[in-house]
Formats: structure tokens, sequence, C-alpha cells
């Protein structure tokens, strides 16, 4: 497992950068949010095993528009970043 992301300013402004790994990621969420993520997580590991190398990425605001103007949270295959 590894984590990625983006400073906000940075992602906003520059097109087709490469995320930066992360050690360490902080979550700040309230409890509705947090099980939320918690469904949607698990129906990424549902859909990466039912779809395995056809599976890309998924966006929690896909699932959850109410979430759309929030910071992008994303479930991707572990071979879609090198």
């Amino acid at each position: 497992m590894k984590f990625y992301g983006y400073k906000q300013e940075v992602h906003l402004q520059v097109k087709d950068t490469e995320p930066s790994e992360l050690s360490e990621v902080t979550l700040m969420a309230s409890p509705e949010e947090l099980r939320k993520i918690s469904i949607f997580v698990n129906s990424m590991a549902d859909e990466l095993e039912k779809r395995g190398s056809e599976f890309d990425h998924g966006h929690l605001s896909d699932s959850h528009p109410e979430l759309d103007g929030t910071p992008q949270f994303v479930i991707a295959k572990p071979q879609l970043i090198k």
C-alpha cells in the first residue's frame, strides 16, 4: 500500500502533474463522512477483485456527489502509478 497526493495549489495550476508519494495521511472528517468513505473503500475493493486488471480508479465524489466540493478521494489500482 502506498499513499499519493497533490498540494492543492500545485494540482490546480499545473495539469498532467504526477502525484507525490506521501509518508503519512491525515484525514479530518465527520463521522458521517467517515462512514461514506468506509463504504466507498469496501466497494472499490470489491470492484478491484471483480474487474482485476480492467479496474483503473474510482472517485468518492462519483458515489457521493454531495462531496464533490471536497478534496478528491481516489482509490487506484496498485499499478496505476509507477
